[in-house]
């Protein structure tokens, strides 16, 4: 009705009243005594006689009160007025927190929405900034195969090989990166994985690292698993980093990586690395 009370009307013990579940019954308004004359002179423009309150609790917090009036006679509100009234109250109470729950809900979807697509349109620049100057790399490798291959040694042609391999490799995940970029509330299916040949072209990938740490690495037999294949290659691909590049000092590193029999079959990837203090983990180890 836009009118403010004074405190009076609705005193702070009453608050607390109400948030206990209280329910008020008045038979008579011009007859209580409990009733303070400001809310008597209030409710006299309506000519109210007799009221019964009930009230909304959300989350253990009074939201407001559920109030029926009664303008022809005073009334002995009975005990089914008084547990429908409740009851009422309650399904106020349960649908107001729906409602909450749902602006939430709604507010999250728009966030993730939108998170979304500033994602997808980093990943799409990305690759687009990525794969420019891998297309140069690709193409001056096969001019170089093409003009002076057979001037080459046979090492130097291998040399061209393995640039050329690791440039399709790094174009295919750029293109996984992209397509992992579109990826919402909807998960991938899992497809079978050969951890053998992945953990063969990341060593690969390593390969000039390998040969600067002097690192020996024993592979053992790995099994085909159900899983992301992006996921798996970022997995082995920051393990082996980070056992590359926290090894101890004036120790030979030393990886190996197979699998072992604990129920079904599980890898196992062990190292003589330092390890890494759990502050210093960063989020690219999170998958």
């Amino acid at each position: 009705l836009g009118q403010n009370f004074p405190e009076e009307v609705f005193p702070e013990n009453y608050r607390q009243l109400y948030c206990q579940g209280r329910i008020c019954r008045i038979a008579d308004v011009d007859k209580e005594e409990k009733v303070s004359a400001c809310l008597v002179e209030f409710v006299q423009q309506f000519n109210v006689k007799a009221k019964l309150v009930v009230p909304i609790i959300i989350k253990e917090q009074l939201w407001g009160l559920l109030i029926a009036h009664q303008s022809t006679s005073p009334r002995n509100w009975s005990d089914f007025e008084t547990e429908l009234l409740r009851q009422l109250a309650d399904q106020i109470g349960i649908a107001l927190t729906q409602a909450q729950l749902l602006e939430q809900e709604t507010r999250y979807s728009q966030e993730l929405a939108r998170s979304n697509a500033e994602l997808q349109q980093f990943a799409s620049i990305a690759s687009h900034d990525l794969q420019e100057p891998l297309r140069k790399i690709q193409a001056f490798g096969d001019r170089l195969q093409q003009k002076y291959g057979e001037a080459l040694s046979a090492q130097g042609r291998d040399y061209i090989e393995r640039m050329q391999n690791a440039a399709q490799r790094m174009r295919i995940l750029i293109d996984d990166l992209l397509v992992f970029s579109r990826i919402t509330t909807r998960a991938q299916p899992l497809v079978p994985v050969n951890l053998g040949e992945v953990t063969k072209e990341v060593l690969s990938d390593l390969e000039v690292a390998i040969q600067q740490t002097g690192v020996c690495i024993e592979v053992g037999e790995l099994p085909t698993i159900d899983a992301d294949p992006l996921q798996i290659r970022q997995l082995l691909q920051n393990l082996i980093g980070n056992a590359l590049k926290f090894h101890r000092e004036n120790e030979r590193p030393y990886i190996k990586i197979y699998s072992q029999i604990v129920g079904d079959r599980e890898p196992e990837l062990t190292d003589n690395s330092v390890g890494i203090n759990l502050c210093q983990i960063t989020p690219h180890l999170s998958l």
